[in-house]
């Protein structure tokens, strides 16, 4: 009976070491290096994420027209509170969840003065065309790009100022895939035009937003 008792003990203690040993014993290599190199990756993020966060920031000039100079700044002002938001979220892509955008300085970066409208330039690059087709073509397409582009920079209708010119016509054999395939002969032609706010106004104004991240 004694030598019973003494055997279970024997039993019980190896089965206690076993479970130590087991608990001790280290992950396979494969294991722990996979280990090591998601921490890495993920302290490589962090610190990237932090570099972000600390450099992030977000510019952007605004444009007015007005009928007189003081109309022009209260039109830039008026603007202004309505992009402000739009910069500090463009800012805040960056900077959070660590970081805070906030404006830091509204330059006006253009006085009131006499508009002077704004040149755009388009080209035209076609096969199956002619050089009347390619020219008429690139004339229209200036004097629609001028117009749309002075819109979208003062915010009100515009008008053209100087009708579309033609200033560069050539044919160019190019290729109909890139690196290979037939060629086909394009007719380019690159035409410019401008346009301004249509009348009352008669002055414009700019300033530029610039949004960057605090703690």
């Amino acid at each position: 009976m004694k030598k019973n008792i003494v055997l279970l003990c024997c039993l019980i203690a190896l089965g206690f070491q076993a479970k130590a040993d087991n608990h001790n014993t280290p992950p396979p290599a494969g294991s722990q290096q996979q280990n090591d190199k998601r921490q890495a990756d993920e302290e490589r993020q962090r610190q990237e994420a932090e570099d972000r966060a600390m450099n992030a920031e977000a510019h952007q000039t605004v444009t007015a027209v007005g009928t007189s100079s003081t109309d022009c700044m209260n039109s830039l002002a008026m603007k202004m509170s309505q992009t402000i938001p739009s910069v500090v979220a463009a800012c805040n892509n960056d900077a959070r969840p660590i970081r805070e955008c906030f404006v830091v300085s509204q330059n006006v970066t253009e006085p009131a003065s006499s508009i002077s409208g704004s040149a755009s330039y388009y080209e035209y690059d076609e096969t199956k065309s002619d050089e009347a087709t390619c020219r008429d073509s690139a004339i229209s397409g200036a004097e629609s790009k001028a117009v749309s582009d002075c819109q979208s920079k003062y915010g009100v209708s515009c008008e053209l100022t100087s009708q579309g010119n033609v200033f560069d016509y050539h044919t160019e054999e190019k290729r109909r895939y890139w690196l290979f395939g037939p060629h086909d002969l394009h007719q380019i032609c690159q035409a410019a035009a401008s346009a301004a706010p249509s009348a009352p106004y008669t002055t414009q104004c700019a300033l530029e937003i610039v949004a960057k991240s605090h703690y």
